[in-house]
């Protein structure tokens, strides 16, 4: 398996095991292959953000960093009160996610995570409201 698709692997580990925001719904579906369309929802879609950085560290071995992108896409562009159900799952995964940690128990030195809300994510034919987490991972070869 490769690198890139052991984090994802390890991140889905993670997003499986978050805490439902008081009155919302579990969250139905985890990828990273984009499917056609969204049949339910909340749903991750996980994809690569960037390409990875190699780092030299005294010459002995690199560190590559990878930015994962995971869209969470939790309503129709439509619903009633989307930010307040974003803050809720923006609680939830931030408190799932440690920085300077292990992701899933293999993945090692997660080293940021940042988020933005998006009102209008364009899936198919359909807009979400979405919460987009990008997560930076060091890897050490």
């Amino acid at each position: 398996m490769s690198e890139i698709n052991a984090i994802i692997d390890a991140i889905i580990v993670v997003q499986k095991a978050l805490s439902v925001p008081s009155g919302l719904k579990d969250i139905q579906q985890f990828t990273d292959e984009p499917p056609a369309s969204i049949g339910v929802l909340p749903a991750f879609l996980n994809g690569v953000a960037g390409d990875g950085e190699s780092h030299n560290i005294a010459h002995l071995h690199a560190q590559v960093t990878h930015r994962i992108d995971m869209n969470l896409l939790f309503s129709k562009a439509t619903s009633k009160y989307p930010r307040r159900q974003a803050r809720a799952w923006l609680e939830s995964v931030m408190a799932g996610f440690p920085i300077s940690g292990t992701i899933g128990g293999s993945v090692r030195n997660t080293v940021s995570l940042s988020y933005e809300f998006d009102d209008a994510f364009e899936w198919g034919e359909s807009l979400y409201d979405a919460l987009t987490f990008e997560i930076e991972v060091e890897v050490d070869r």
